[in-house]
């Protein structure tokens, strides 16, 4: 069983995030659309969430619950950028950045412990 496809999709997720961040920044070097923020399908994690090879690979139930945190992840994308355009008081967008930064560390922990299950990690990892 090749593992590495967890490895890239969690390297696809953090570039995602770096272009999202350089988009709000201003400083992204490829148009970035904030207009998407929120579809979780439009990313390349997403859109390999949509696979059944990554049904496959995760099985039903972790399967399940990274779509669950992918879809939250990218919820809060929507509100950083809602809260940006507004031009909401600074400690508004931090806390909600900070969300989503936190959601971003899940996702991927959650990956990795996906992996480590898949790959026969001691009973002390498994559920």
């Amino acid at each position: 069983m090749n593992l590495d496809i967890i490895d890239n999709a969690i390297q696809r997720h953090l570039r995602w995030v770096a272009e999202f961040n350089a988009a709000l920044a201003g400083t992204g070097p490829r148009d970035f659309d904030l207009e998407i923020a929120s579809d979780e399908t439009a990313c390349a994690l997403g859109q390999w969430f949509s696979s059944p090879e990554s049904s496959d690979l995760l099985g039903e139930d972790f399967h399940s619950r990274a779509i669950a945190l992918h879809g939250a992840f990218h919820e809060i994308s929507a509100e950083v950028v809602a809260s940006f355009r507004a031009q909401d008081p600074s400690e508004v967008t931090q806390a909600l950045i900070a969300a989503l930064e936190d959601l971003s560390k899940s996702l991927i922990e959650f990956l990795e412990f996906a992996k480590k299950r898949l790959i026969g990690a001691p009973p002390s990892w498994l559920p």
